[in-house]
């Protein structure tokens, strides 16, 4: 709960401070949508284990407020994959490899800054918090008593959560090409909590 109010906090400070900037901004848009998609690789921050890549997807709507600000929400998929030897491992009869796929959707809750270079490129820069829920998944245990079962399931993550994400993008027209990172704050299970870093391509539909 004091990261979540930290957030809302940063949010609060970055509107009055773009809200002080002086106007005169002609941004040509009130409002614009779009869709992104790419490639994500997570870790677990108290696994001993390594992450494969996974696959993202964004569907997003910018509101302008002011100036070079957006208010910037939508809907997102993520897919995370892990693979890692369970700290249990020595009271199991195997090796303890676990190998794990988790799907989540989420909703993007970001400032936005948009800042042209010229008439056709320009800097995207975002920050904010999301809230994500898990729809499906299953993780693979060498133990064939708990095997493929949900990666929801018997306490293993808790289906939903938030955390902060920050990303970086340039735009050329209406694409786009940029990196981005979500960081999970609530506690998932015997994962804890997970960072994910993904590059992501994308278009601006209007």
């Amino acid at each position: 709960m004091k990261q979540f109010i930290l957030v809302i906090a940063m949010l609060v400070v970055c509107i009055a401070g773009a809200s002080a900037q002086e106007e005169g901004d002609n941004d040509a848009n009130r409002w614009s949508f779009g869709a992104r998609a790419g490639i994500s690789l997570s870790s677990l921050t108290n696994s001993e284990g390594g992450s494969h890549v996974g696959f993202t997807a964004e569907f997003l709507s910018d509101f302008h407020l002011k100036n070079k600000l957006y208010f910037r929400t939508g809907l997102g998929f993520n897919e995370f994959r892990h693979k890692w030897t369970s700290k249990y491992a020595s009271l199991w009869e195997c090796d303890g490899k676990t190998k794990c796929i988790a799907n989540s959707v989420y909703l993007p809750l970001r400032l936005a800054w948009k800042l042209p270079v010229n008439g056709n490129c320009g800097f995207d820069l975002e920050t904010g918090t999301y809230f994500s829920y898990g729809i499906g998944g299953k993780c693979d245990y060498c133990d064939e008593i708990i095997s493929k079962h949900n990666v929801y399931g018997r306490g293993f993550n808790n289906r939903y959560n938030f955390g902060l994400q920050c990303g970086i993008g340039f735009t050329f027209r209406r694409y786009y090409v940029g990196f981005s990172t979500m960081f999970d704050w609530r506690n998932n299970g015997d994962t804890h909590d997970g960072f994910t870093g993904a590059v992501k391509l994308g278009y601006t539909f209007k």
